[in-house]
């Protein structure tokens, strides 16, 4: 059981820690910052297309009464 708790597991270690440098954080940060980023202005974009096209068939619809 020892011989388990000292090796690595994901980049991590009970007696030191992560192995990872702050500038690896920064790159996963700055990487995850753009990809939210990118779902975000792809929902707003999609909300838009479907607004315009359910205000196109009520303006549609309310003309032809």
């Amino acid at each position: 059981m020892r011989g388990f708790v000292k090796k690595e597991l994901n980049n991590w270690d009970v007696k030191h820690g992560d192995y990872q440098r702050d500038s690896e954080y920064d790159k996963l940060y700055l990487h995850n910052r753009k990809v939210e980023r990118t779902k975000k202005s792809a929902l707003v974009i999609s909300a838009g297309i479907l607004l315009t096209v359910i205000f196109y068939f009520i303006l549609k619809a309310a003309s032809s009464i």
